[in-house]
């Protein structure tokens, strides 16, 4: 499984195209066909991705908003995030400009 640090950025997949619906996010991967539905966690940690926030602010976010410990919280967004990336959801180490 991949690591992600407190620096990682992410950025949605050129092959994905993103709508919301009712407050939650559907994913379509353009490459394979399939849908993915995100729940309202899900959606906030996509919605900040769109934005350019590190895996660490999006943690902070998370810890921010719900209490929960920051390490719990990094550990399930480690699962989450490789997830979208196992799936070409995401890009994992991207810059700013788009490059890795």
């Amino acid at each position: 499984m991949q690591k992600f640090e407190p620096t990682t950025m992410l950025r949605a997949s050129g092959d994905c195209v993103v709508r919301e619906i009712s407050g939650e996010m559907m994913l379509l991967n353009l490459r394979n066909g399939t849908y993915y539905g995100l729940d309202q966690t899900g959606t906030r940690v996509w919605s900040l991705i769109a934005e350019g926030a590190t895996f660490g602010a999006v943690v902070q976010d998370l810890h921010d908003r719900t209490g929960a410990p920051a390490d719990r919280i990094a550990a399930d967004l480690q699962v989450f995030l490789g997830d979208l990336a196992a799936h070409d959801l995401v890009e994992v180490n991207v810059t700013a400009d788009g490059a890795r």
